[in-house]
């Protein structure tokens, strides 16, 4: 058994590929930036009018920044300069996190979804960005890696090495079922929250007010996006 699981342009001479691939109209803008406050290891994520934003705690007290808008808008703040970038990004993020006093190199990359639907092959598997690549709106890309390796782990256990390549197909069909569902929820928050009609601010607002105060919704919505359950 082969385990293909070094990102998503992972290719082997041989080995067709069949992926269902979206754009998505957006691009992602990641550096890394410090403030005047520590993060004591603490992320946060805000959606803007023009797209999610996420501080991901970081080394040495800094964090990484990866910040989603339209194409236009991402070539818009690289080519600030550093005193005006940090000024556009306290103003979209706010002070939650104290004041932005440093930003790093800025890179920025296209936002698309795929999904691995078939390989040429029943001995070759796909893990985590070579199995998908998702919109990072809810943080999932991650998450789905590790349910990957962790399923695919309980699957060889369960069953024994020789029984477990032999039911390859049967463990890649279940986990494409199971992943399908957290796929539709990441699509939906994306373009729930890249939405501008008329009074869909205020119900946005309410609806992370009542996730973020009801503790059973708070649970519920943790262990989907933690646990694909």
């Amino acid at each position: 058994m082969l385990v293909l699981a070094d990102g998503g342009q992972s290719k082997i001479d041989g080995v067709v590929y069949n992926k269902s691939e979206q754009q998505l109209n957006h691009d992602a803008l990641v550096t890394i930036v410090k403030t005047n406050q520590p993060h004591k290891n603490r992320a946060f994520e805000r959606f803007t009018t023009s797209g999610p934003l996420a501080l991901l705690p970081f080394k040495d007290g800094c964090y990484s920044l990866v910040w989603t808008a339209p194409m236009e808008k991402i070539r818009e703040l690289e080519k600030l300069h550093t005193a005006d970038f940090l000024n556009c990004l306290q103003e979209e993020f706010g002070d939650r996190v104290g004041k932005f006093i440093e930003v790093g190199k800025k890179t920025s990359f296209p936002l698309m979804q795929s999904k691995l639907e078939e390989l040429n092959t029943n001995f070759i598997i796909a893990i985590g960005n070579a199995a998908q690549i998702m919109h990072p709106v809810a943080g999932q890309g991650l998450n789905m890696g590790v349910q990957d390796a962790y399923h695919l782990f309980r699957h060889i256990n369960d069953q024994g090495f020789d029984a477990a390549i032999n039911n390859l197909d049967t463990h890649i069909a279940q986990r494409q079922k199971e992943k399908k569902k957290l796929f539709a929820i990441t699509g939906q928050l994306a373009s729930v929250f890249n939405d501008n009609i008329i009074g869909i601010n205020r119900f946005r607002g309410l609806a992370l007010l009542a996730l973020s105060t009801v503790g059973f919704m708070k649970r519920k919505f943790i262990k989907k996006m933690s646990y694909g359950k």
